[in-house]
């Protein structure tokens, strides 16, 4: 028997059949569908099976069901399955990176009529047809915002499923999340990637310390101005100064630094700490910072 050829997949799937939860009972993931094409957003023929590993699902409440849109990436080989009344070919891919993305063009007509999460709502096809002709790809946008006028306008929809309907939507599409994070400059991996960790609690956790966001690979001086600009964090908060040690530990650990020196942490802090050429004030935010961050002890800092 020849040995599949590996190469690598990285593209939108959508689900269309679950093959098996808590695979081998460790909280895994089998699941098929087809691939997307990411310029129309419309399914390929190229069908798609995907193995996913527990560590890979999103927490919280998100879990990959039929009609959503994932992203994955991984290595694939091609299987033919042949018998005497058909032959069925497929990509059998195993994930090692996967996030849940909003269906967007014919993807959201078919996920608003489609997927179970959205029976129950009152909104049936019909009602989504004329959402859809009336509004198109701004549907999204709509439905994001929570806007009941836009809804109910010429009365589409009652307001009762209207609200029903937002409020599913919010519930299980991350897109209002992401599209935030976007328009402050984070990519919309990186919003999935902290939708994946955190599940439905992630809008709640940025709001409680947004600089959750440099554990997912975001910049200092991005998510600085984020916490500053946007959620108002004062220069001198605690959770500033967290994240401030936690930036150059992990700069001085990406530089192959298991332990750093004092002075060495603290010229670190003074770059990111500084507040308006103030070299006093920036001073004494170091040190709260050495103070009051509980890693300063337990991490690699020698004094």
């Amino acid at each position: 028997m020849t040995t599949p050829e590996i190469k690598t997949f990285s593209g939108l799937v959508q689900v269309r059949k679950i093959r098996k939860s808590n695979t081998f009972g460790n909280g895994g993931c089998l699941f098929a569908g087809y691939s997307i094409n990411e310029q129309s957003m419309q399914p390929t023929t190229q069908y798609v099976g995907v193995s996913a590993s527990s560590r890979l699902l999103p927490l919280g409440g998100i879990s990959v069901a039929e009609w959503d849109c994932w992203y994955v990436s991984g290595p694939a080989s091609d299987h033919v399955d042949s018998t005497d009344e058909f032959t069925h070919r497929e990509l059998r891919i195993v994930a090692t990176e996967l996030y849940l993305v909003q269906p967007n063009g014919e993807l959201l007509f078919k996920y608003l009529t489609e997927s179970k999460k959205f029976r129950g709502t009152g909104v049936a096809f019909v009602k989504v047809h004329k959402l859809w002709s009336r509004y198109g790809t701004d549907l999204t946008a709509i439905l994001d915002a929570g806007d009941l006028s836009k809804l109910t306008e010429n009365k589409i929809l009652t307001p009762k499923a209207a609200s029903k309907l937002i409020e599913v939507w919010q519930k299980y599409a991350p897109g209002k999340f992401i599209s935030f994070l976007q328009s402050k400059k984070f990519p919309a991996k990186l919003g999935s990637r902290v939708i994946n960790y955190y599940g439905q609690d992630a809008e709640n956790k940025l709001n409680e310390d947004p600089f959750r966001l440099l554990a997912f690979g975001a910049k200092w001086k991005d998510v600085d101005d984020l916490a500053q600009k946007v959620f108002g964090i004062m220069p001198d908060d605690e959770r500033r100064f967290v994240g401030a040690v936690v930036t150059v530990l992990a700069q001085q650990f990406k530089g192959k630094h298991t332990a750093s020196s004092d002075s060495t942490v603290k010229k670190g802090l003074s770059k990111l700490l500084k507040v308006d050429g103030n070299k006093a004030r920036t001073a004494h935010m170091c040190k709260s910072a050495c103070n009051n961050d509980p890693l300063w002890g337990v991490i690699g800092v020698q004094n």
